[in-house]
Order: C-alpha cells, then structure tokens, then sequence
C-alpha cells in the first residue's frame, strides 16, 4: 500500500521543519517540489513493468498499456515463448518499438495460439495522490524521496530569498544568512536520496556536515531545524 499526498507533504515539511502553525514553504512550491523529485527518481532509477500478450498465429504487433511513455519508456527484455525453465530472450535486433507510439513489433517471429510474449519495459512513477493505492513506490524510498522533494522546495526557497533579499554594501554583496542555510539543507537533503536510492554520496565540504530537521531514522523535529533557529 503506498502513501497519500498528504503524507507525502508532511513528510517533506518535517524534513524542513515546517510543521508548525505558520508554515513558510508554500503549497506551491511543495507541490513543484514533490513534481521534481518523482521526475528525477523517474530518470534515476524508473519504474520496470512486465506485460504478457497471448499469440493468436497472426499477430506480431502489440500494444502496450498507457504505461508505455513513447517519449521516455524503454524496453528492457522480450521473452519469447514464455514459461521455459530457462527463460528464452529475444535478441533486440528481433523487434522493434514502433516510432512515436506504444506498439512493440516482432520481427522474426509470430507467436502461435497458446504461446504467450512477455515485455519488461521502464516507465515513471506516479505522482501520489488522495488515494494511497495510486503510489507504488517502494516503501524503503519514502523518506528518501521525501527528501529530496524538501530539498527542491528548499532550493527554490533559497533561490527567492536570495532574489530578495541580497543587498550591495560597499561593492560587496550581502545576502541573510539563513538563504546559505537553505541550500546547505537542500544539498544535504538531496545527499540522503542519493546514499539511499543510489548508494551514491556527493556531498563534500560544509555541505555534507549539515543535518536536515528529520533524519531517517527521527520521528520528532528538531529544535535547531532551519525554520526553528530563530533567524529569519
């Protein structure tokens, strides 16, 4: 069972630290946030679907569901006949997507009636909703997900204040401190999805020393978070 929206902005907002009364990330940029990070989980490691068509001794065009992305989808294996002991892989120069659609085409061979063809190909993850049956993330990517949905949030919270608020003093640019807070919490929230979701850690310098509001394995926000520290 997956996890609703809601929880999915909560989730985001602990990371930040912005579940009080008055929150200082907007729904918006919550929102855009959320739409970023399934992008980029999408690109980083996309969703893999399988689907079996029976043969009919005829056909040798099938279409695949709305799953398919023309634009994005790629197919990872044909199998052909199913159900061997040792699975049977067609090589890829046996079949071919047809351009700009969803329809996978067999080129050597027309599977007969009883035979079936199965298609492994990749495809976004959906963006959750109201309905926690619509989220089919893996469960042990929520909080990392989660976390670089904040961090997208964060960023561009950053980048605003920066616009706003960055003033010239003697020739020498000046901007709040808490705006460097922000994308130091961005860039180490961000690091919680790449150790996670891709056993990978980019963070170096005062970066990777930064702790987000919520850690994995917190449950509570942290007093020191950024929207809790008492600078503005």
């Amino acid at each position: 069972m997956g996890k609703t929206i809601g929880l999915w902005r909560d989730r985001a907002r602990a990371y930040l630290g912005d579940l009080g009364h008055q929150q200082r990330i907007v729904l918006s940029d919550l929102e855009l946030g959320l739409q970023a990070a399934f992008a980029e989980l999408s690109r980083d490691r996309p969703r893999e679907v399988a689907e079996t068509f029976p043969g009919n001794g005829t056909a040798f065009d099938f279409s695949l569901t709305a799953n398919f992305i023309p634009e994005f989808s790629r197919v990872l294996e044909v199998e052909y006949p199913t159900g061997e002991r040792r699975p049977t892989l067609l090589d890829s120069q046996a079949y071919m997507v047809l351009r700009g659609s969803g329809t996978l085409r067999l080129l050597d061979a027309t599977p007969a009636t009883g035979s079936n063809v199965k298609v492994t190909y990749t495809t976004v993850w959906p963006l959750p909703t109201d309905l926690d049956t619509v989220d089919l993330t893996p469960a042990p990517w929520f909080d990392a997900v989660a976390a670089l949905a904040a961090a997208e949030a964060a960023r561009h919270k950053a980048a605003e204040l920066a616009r706003r608020q960055t003033k010239q003093v003697a020739g020498v640019e000046i901007r709040d401190p808490a705006t460097d807070d922000m994308f130091r919490l961005a860039a180490e929230l961000r690091n919680v999805y790449r150790r996670v979701v891709l056993g990978s850690d980019t963070g170096t310098g005062a970066a990777a020393s930064y702790q987000p509001a919520l850690a994995l394995s917190d449950t509570d926000i942290s007093l020191t978070s950024l929207f809790h520290s008492g600078r503005r």
